[in-house]
């Protein structure tokens, strides 16, 4: 399963929306039969804290290209 864009208004930042919302994501998957959950972050500090807390695994290096 690939989870992209995650965002929670800003009002509702810091209240657990972020976690419950990976933790039904996970869920999701694993009712569909995924064996594991991947996603591309944002290389900022606060964001690989957030994912970190909620499980993940920093593991890989990812690279992407933006065609015009």
């Amino acid at each position: 399963m690939f989870v992209e864009n995650v965002v929670v208004a800003g009002s509702f930042q810091r209240q657990g929306v972020g976690r419950q919302l990976m933790e039904a994501a996970a869920q999701l998957g694993e009712s569909a039969g995924c064996y594991k959950v991947q996603l591309l972050a944002a290389d900022d500090a606060y964001v690989h804290s957030f994912y970190e807390a909620c499980g993940f695994a920093a593991l890989v290096q990812g690279f992407r290209r933006y065609i015009p």
